[in-house]
């Protein structure tokens, strides 16, 4: 499945607005992802994390929205892992999980009420980790997190709430967690995600905010964005592990797209009439998976974009993650905040007729689209 990295600059020329128009469409073809698991109990799923190889996984994500009095055994978050067709909940949580990553020997996750877990694989150990400090105004949802080793572990958050506590950032160097200084123009927005690319770190939130760090410097700075993305959030960033792109989606109501060239953010062409994204995940240079509102879908793969001729899923998708083997595109009913709310997995790479969560078989759907190689199915 995996493509060959494309020259940087052609990778710039597709993509970026100014330069020209977007390669069309293909009208006609097979799907980007086999529907794996849809209208499963459980909350919706929020974002999912693979591996460098392999075909394995870890998702996260819970009852959102959902008033806690209401949910099931009052545990509102799970981690769930994936091997061989076969999703399994490897922890419950009282909050709701918002994004998850692997660093070292566990998976660590992060969500709302301040909640920071970690899960090591090989004795299923769940633990909560306490973020400590004083929090007037209510703890944070974080619903961004990286880590570049156990003892450097940074997450991200605000709240949804006018009132709540928003610009936070925290540092965790193995034993304890620290508020870090910000700009004065992030301290008052809601900060979402946070990815690193080669030397450089990465967060994106509220009003098209996008600070940026250099090892060589330490300190966080904010970095201008096009004037046209000003109004909008920046809900995630992905960067290429080997590679130069690193790419930022978001939109209430239209997709917007940044590209870092160098060190320079662009607004980029997507294909016309794209609601707005939430997850986006950078493979490397000439791969770039998108998903968003209405079950949308998109890959593009150095020369134009391709969207499956009908989405998948009329749910919102919200994460998607992978490796060279597998991808992951994650969703479900976020907006119906209610208890029987269900959540939807999407994969490319396997070939199973049936999927199983929490031992519950769900039939796939779908047509596979068998290669990336080419946007325009020539």
């Amino acid at each position: 499945m995996t493509l060959r990295a494309a020259p940087i600059a052609g990778v710039l020329a597709a993509l970026c607005v100014a330069c020209s128009a977007a390669p069309d469409v293909s009208p006609t073809g097979a799907d980007l992802f086999q529907v794996a698991i849809t209208g499963a109990p459980g909350g919706a799923l929020l974002s999912a994390w693979a591996p460098a190889t392999g075909r394995t996984a870890y998702v996260v994500g819970g009852y959102v929205a959902v008033e806690p009095s209401l949910v099931p055994g009052h545990r509102a978050g799970r981690l769930l892992a994936y091997a061989n067709g076969a999703f399994t909940t490897a922890c419950r949580t009282a909050s709701v999980l918002w994004w998850v990553q692997g660093i070292g020997d566990a998976v660590w996750a992060s969500g709302e009420d301040g909640t920071v877990l970690r899960y090591t694989p090989v004795d299923h150990r769940c633990v909560e980790l306490d973020i400590g400090g004083e929090w007037p105004r209510g703890r944070p949802t974080l619903w961004g997190l990286w880590g570049a080793s156990a003892g450097e572990i940074y997450v991200v958050g605000g709240s949804a709430r006018p009132d709540g506590p928003h610009g936070v950032m925290l540092r965790y160097d193995g034993h304890a967690f620290t508020r870090v200084e910000l700009p004065v123009a992030a301290r008052e927005v809601n900060l979402y995600k946070i990815a690193r690319g080669r030397d450089r770190t990465y967060v994106v939130g509220a009003r098209a905010t996008l600070l940026v760090r250099a090892d060589s410097d330490g300190t966080w700075a904010s970095v201008a964005t096009p004037e046209a993305v000003a109004a909008d959030p920046l809900f995630t960033v992905s960067c290429a592990a080997a590679g130069s792109v690193c790419a930022a989606v978001g939109g209430t109501a239209d997709a917007q797209i940044l590209l870092r060239s160098g060190f320079t953010w662009m607004r980029s062409a997507g294909p016309d009439g794209l609601p707005g994204l939430n997850g986006v995940w950078v493979e490397h240079d000439q791969s770039i998976f998108l998903v968003g509102q209405q079950g949308t879908a998109v890959h593009f793969n150095g020369r134009g974009f391709y969207q499956s001729p009908r989405a998948p899923t009329a749910d919102t998708l919200h994460g998607v993650a992978g490796n060279d083997s597998i991808v992951l595109a994650v969703g479900g009913e976020i907006g119906h905040a209610l208890p029987d709310q269900r959540g939807t997995i999407l994969v490319r790479g396997e070939a199973f007729t049936n999927y199983t969560l929490d031992g519950i078989t769900y039939r796939a759907s779908g047509e596979l689209r068998p290669s990336l190689g080419d946007a325009r199915g020539q």
